[in-house]
């Protein structure tokens, strides 16, 4: 009986306060299809940074020394923490490259005879490793007898990694202010409905109802917006990057779901509402229902 009631009033909320229900719902609408919209977009950006600082990579090549002394060598780079992988190029792959490269002319396979090309690996570093101490491993790296050169473009490195660093920032603070704000409508809307109530819940309370009684329907109120809210955002997201985005950018085509599939986004969307309606609704019940 108690849940039905609550349930019947939460819904009924929407009826006496139509304009303001409508506005926070829309607001909260708003901020979920922001932070969603944030999220996809923000995690293909990332993945594409991720890929490029990937790319910038570390290439160490070697005097001439024995197969097995480089072989040594490279079990020794592959055991460092800082290092994700590491492949090897021969003297003879180098020399495949170099005359698929340069062709025939220009006397290329001459020079690719000469057996001038070293032998190296090409290393891939873990993400989480700061730049400093990448340039302290390579500075520690040339002082070995058997490594002739050592190719890394540092500063290239350093700024992919410290924009992938402020977009993640930049995301997270853009999506805080959503937060908040969705959150205030939210308070501000239960409140109108609370005052709009403000002679029910004299008379409740003088026949004994509880601060808890007469606050949970306004709590469903709020949680029922966010739903509504986060059911929208996700429904307009999934047509903007099916169809608005590839049609106004052709070379993005569909951007991939973050972590590989819909479903995900579309949970944390749907909690992320039922949270922002959940905290404001509950916030302005504790608060007022009291004052009432």
């Amino acid at each position: 009986m108690s849940l039905g009631y609550s349930i019947k009033e939460g819904f009924a909320g929407f009826g006496r306060t139509k304009l303001a229900s409508a506005t926070s719902t829309f607001s909260l609408f708003i901020a979920v299809l922001l932070a969603g919209f944030l999220t996809r977009g923000g995690y293909a950006l990332y993945s594409l940074a991720v890929d490029l600082t990937d790319e910038v990579q570390m290439e160490i090549f070697f005097a001439p020394i024995s197969d097995d002394r480089i072989q040594e060598f490279g079990d020794y780079i592959e055991e460092q923490p800082w290092v994700e992988s590491i492949m090897f190029t021969s003297k003879e792959t180098a020399s495949e490259r170099f005359r698929a490269e340069f062709g025939d002319g220009f006397g290329s396979e001459a020079l690719a005879e000469l057996d001038f090309l070293p032998a190296s690996y090409t290393v891939t570093m873990t993400p989480e490793t700061p730049i400093e101490e990448i340039q302290q491993q390579v500075e520690r790296l040339e002082e070995f007898q058997e490594v002739d050169d050592i190719a890394f473009n540092a500063a290239l490195y350093q700024q992919l990694r410290s924009r992938v660093d402020q977009s993640i920032w930049v995301g997270i603070s853009v999506a805080s202010v959503i937060l908040i704000a969705s959150i205030w409508l939210v308070f501000n809307t239960i409140r109108l409905t609370i005052y709009a109530k403000r002679d029910t819940i004299k008379a409740m309370k003088l026949v004994g109802a509880t601060n808890a009684f007469i606050r949970r329907p306004f709590v469903i109120e709020g949680v029922l917006q966010g739903w509504i809210g986060s059911l929208l955002a996700f429904g307009v997201l999934d047509a903007l990057f099916r169809w608005a985005v590839p049609l106004a950018i052709p070379q993005m085509g569909i951007v991939p779901w973050p972590l590989g599939a819909w479903y995900y986004l579309a949970l944390s969307m749907f909690v992320l509402g039922t949270l922002i309606g959940l905290l404001g609704s509950t916030i302005a019940s504790h608060r007022f229902i009291r004052l009432a």
